[in-house]
């Protein structure tokens, strides 16, 4: 009896566990056959990726990237005059790394699967690569939209003071796009700062803001008639025309003017050499100098370079003249103020007039005196023409008298002399008076030539 119950109860365990045996291998084998999925609630930008194996979620990925790529960014830039236009993903050579967002999705296997039972959302971590960026498209928008370069200016126009302010060049770093973009993406956010550098301006606008006087003027006349000299002083004029001094910076007349060549427009008109009137390129540029120097001097600018002419000129005072020679002789000076300053001139009707533009102190003014005058006699020459008519003479030079003198500067505060300044010694040589004669004269003249007397030593000549 016993043995009967104890088959009933094997034959009972063996109907029991033939089905569990039976039903955990075929779970084993169901186990074996599915790759494991990704979560439930897994979302990509609210598309539900959920219960996906890796192929599927790869397929999802490129069909997301398909709508995706032409989403767009925004580039800004407080430099820009205009706000930036958009560029999209795949301009800006952002691609998905597929690759790696497929490493790292979370996967659940068939068994995790079955027991999830969580509709919580997760969103699925996209990791972005750069590749090739179009900077082609970026420079030219920034081209387009960035404000033209443009030097700083200063003119002078009916009695008023326009001061342009200067804007330097903006230039595109386009090493450092990639990486911004990418930072950008990253962190979600669809507008990104534009590598844009700006060169520092040579004058600050806060400086030349500060010129608002006429700090002082001077003004010479010429014959218009003289078509040529008269070109050259307004050539030579412009050239000066605008130029700004920031403190403590000098200006070489002749570097600002340059060499004087027929390329550059100058032209054949009367010179002085050696006491005599020749012809010569840029004929009258030395008036464009002492016109300059007189507004340099009545401005209390510091002068550091200065020669007077081998004889006085007739359109300043004599010991007020600078000449200048390309390659020898130069006017330079320092703008010894605090604040920058501008040169303006103007050749209008025979009249050429130079301004110096900067912060005026109404308190000082500025005076030029000349002493310690002397003189002494020039003489005559004579020189044998045959093509003069028999007894017939003709002056070719008048020649001029050996002068000298002293200049000062005055300057005073509110009326009360605080400074003297011994500018120089200015000495014109003695130039004889040249008289040619005819033929028949020769054996009378010939022997009677004035020398004249003997002059002080000489700066140089022009």
């Amino acid at each position: 009896m016993e043995k009967s119950i104890r088959r009933v109860k094997a034959f009972w365990l063996l109907l029991t566990i033939v089905p569990v045996v039976a039903l955990a291998g075929g779970l084993a084998a169901y186990v074996a056959i599915q790759e494991p999925v990704t979560p439930k609630g897994l979302v990509l930008e609210g598309m539900p990726v959920g219960e996906l194996t890796k192929n599927e979620l790869h397929e999802k990925l490129i069909t997301w990237w398909s709508q995706k790529k032409n989403r767009l960014l925004y580039p800004k830039s407080h430099l820009l005059s205009s706000p930036p236009g958009p560029i999209s993903f795949e301009r800006a050579g952002i691609r998905p790394d597929f690759e790696k967002i497929l490493e790292k999705a979370p996967f659940v296997s068939p068994i995790g699967k079955l027991l999830d039972r969580d509709p919580t959302q997760q969103e699925l971590e996209i990791f972005w690569k750069l590749e090739k960026v179009d900077y082609g498209f970026l420079e030219a928008f920034v081209e387009r939209v960035t404000p033209k370069p443009r030097p700083a200016s200063v003119e002078y126009r009916d009695g008023q003071i326009f001061v342009q302010h200067e804007i330097t060049p903006t230039r595109l770093e386009t090493k450092e796009i990639g990486e911004r973009i990418l930072i950008a993406v990253r962190n979600g956010k669809d507008e990104f700062e534009l590598p844009l550098y700006r060169e520092a301006p040579r004058y600050p606008s806060e400086a030349l803001n500060t010129i608002t006087d006429v700090v002082s003027e001077f003004t010479t006349a010429f014959k218009t008639s003289q078509a040529n000299r008269s070109a050259n002083i307004a050539l030579a004029a412009s050239k000066l025309n605008g130029k700004i001094l920031m403190p403590g910076e000098k200006l070489s007349f002749n570097e600002t003017v340059g060499k004087r060549l027929r390329s550059e427009g100058f032209k054949l008109a009367p010179v002085y050499v050696a006491g005599r009137h020749e012809q010569g390129l840029g004929g009258g540029i030395c008036q464009v100098c002492t016109t300059l120097y007189n507004t340099v001097l009545f401005a209390n600018l510091e002068i550091l370079k200065r020669q007077n002419h081998s004889m006085p000129v007739p359109y300043v005072p004599i010991g007020r003249d600078a000449t200048v020679n390309w390659g020898s002789i130069d006017l330079v000076f320092r703008n010894s103020y605090k604040t920058p300053i501008a040169i303006v001139s103007e050749v209008k009707k025979g009249k050429l007039t130079f301004r110096i533009l900067g912060k005026k102190d109404p308190t000082i003014s500025v005076s030029l005196i000349t002493t310690d005058h002397a003189s002494w006699g020039n003489g005559v020459k004579y020189v044998f023409d045959p093509s003069l008519p028999a007894g017939k003479k003709k002056v070719i030079e008048k020649g001029s008298m050996g002068r000298r003198c002293v200049t000062w500067r005055i300057v005073r505060k509110n009326g009360k002399e605080i400074k003297r300044e011994k500018l120089g010694v200015s000495i014109y040589k003695a130039f004889p008076r040249i008289v040619a004669y005819g033929p028949k004269e020769e054996e009378e003249i010939i022997g009677t030539d004035e020398e004249p007397p003997t002059t002080p030593p000489d700066d140089g000549e022009e």
